[in-house]
């Protein structure tokens, strides 16, 4: 059995369904998809998933551009060039389709949306293509060259970028493609959640009122605002979310504000007693063996929140240890100043002490030391 081709791959990896597909782009209708092969544009992803990013270029040299080393871009999966202009699509398939619907989640979607544009900005591609059609691969109109034939993730793909845009885009006016739907929802959602609190209309009336509200972000949000048609879609999708999950009573807002409140009062607590009890158990596996602690006991009882006596319990330097310490700190004190005639700025930078500690240590190895001569003169 032969092995199947580059095409076959594709074709099996294709998503829609039923796509949109035609030989121009005014002339544009759904159909089945052997149908659909035979056209010369197809709709790239279906509506809800999308496993290919397409970058539009409009350039004579555009496949030149796409192998041009310093540009830092990953091989595409194919590109097909319209052999009259040079003009092409090129096609970057990755394994894990990413969900682009309100049930998606924001973390694949943004990544989508930051490897798209750094790929766009690497080739200079098209910022008004939205990537909704593309030339067919399978067509005999272009020329279609297939470059990357093993499975990859997208984050394979984000890794071959020299540069990956970060997160979120610095200028929502760079924008484009994939990624203006991600700023638009962005910029979107948050006023048409307020004005769900104190909306009082029928929902197909706040429906055209989050599209309005969308449609003004859109138009002074991005240099190349979106087609109106996805625009409504977004803005459906924020709507019909905003009208079942928040209610308008200020009653109901404050007791979910309350709860949310709690529960993140809750989830800190107990995060803070699980902080602690480890902490309890580290000090408690070394009181088994007294030892020195490497902190005073008042920092000790503030980061795990007890009483530094509490501390000074569970861990301590067993005493005969601290007095054979502080007893030879003393006599070097004591010789350092009689012996060798230092003063207390000198013997303070030698022992890294400050210069009221060298005094105390002097006097208590003068008030021991003084017993001890009397005794032996009075022998």
């Amino acid at each position: 059995m032969a092995a199947p081709t580059p095409a076959d791959v594709w074709e099996s990896q294709w998503l829609p369904h039923r796509p949109s597909a035609g030989d121009f782009a005014q002339r544009v209708r759904r159909m089945n998809r052997d149908a659909a092969l035979d056209h010369r544009l197809i709709e790239a992803n279906c509506s809800a998933l999308k496993n290919t990013i397409v970058i539009d270029m409009d350039e004579p040299d555009s496949l030149a551009r796409v192998f041009e080393t310093h540009r830092g871009v990953p091989a595409p999966t194919y590109t097909a060039e319209n052999k009259e202009n040079g003009h092409l699509h090129a096609g970057w398939r990755f394994r894990s389709s990413v969900c682009v619907t309100d049930n998606g989640r924001p973390g694949p979607m943004n990544f989508l949306g930051r490897t798209e544009r750094g790929l766009r900005e690497a080739l200079g591609g098209d910022v008004s293509y939205v990537g909704f059609l593309t030339k067919n691969p399978l067509h005999p109109e272009w020329v279609v060259n297939w470059h990357h034939h093993e499975d990859r993730d997208l984050g394979d793909i984000a890794a071959g970028l020299r540069y990956l845009p970060p997160r979120p885009a610095k200028k929502a006016e760079l924008a484009a493609g994939f990624g203006r739907n991600c700023e638009l929802f962005a910029h979107t959602r948050v006023p048409a959640y307020r004005l769900r609190r104190t909306w009082t209309d029928t929902p197909a009336r706040f429906d055209a009122a989050v599209f309005e509200l969308a449609w003004l972000i859109n138009a002074d949000t991005f240099a190349k605002p979106l087609h109106r048609t996805e625009v409504a879609h977004l803005a459906h999708s924020v709507s019909r979310w905003s009208w079942r999950h928040i209610d308008p009573d200020p009653h109901v807002f404050i007791q979910i504000q309350t709860r949310r409140a709690i529960k993140g009062t809750q989830a800190a607590a107990a995060q803070r007693r699980i902080d602690r009890n480890h902490a309890r158990k580290v000090l408690a596996m070394a009181a088994e063996t007294p030892k020195r602690r490497s902190i005073t006991a008042k920092a000790a009882a503030d980061l795990i929140g007890c009483s530094p006596r509490t501390v000074q319990r569970i861990q301590a330097e067993p005493r005969t240890q601290y007095d054979a310490r502080v007893k030879e700190r003393r006599e070097l004190v004591l010789s350092l100043k009689e012996d060798q005639g230092m003063t207390y700025r000198q013997i303070a930078n030698a022992l890294n002490l400050s210069t009221s500690r060298v005094g105390s240590l002097l006097h208590e190895a003068r008030k021991v030391r003084t017993p001890q001569k009397m005794a032996r003169e009075a022998s």
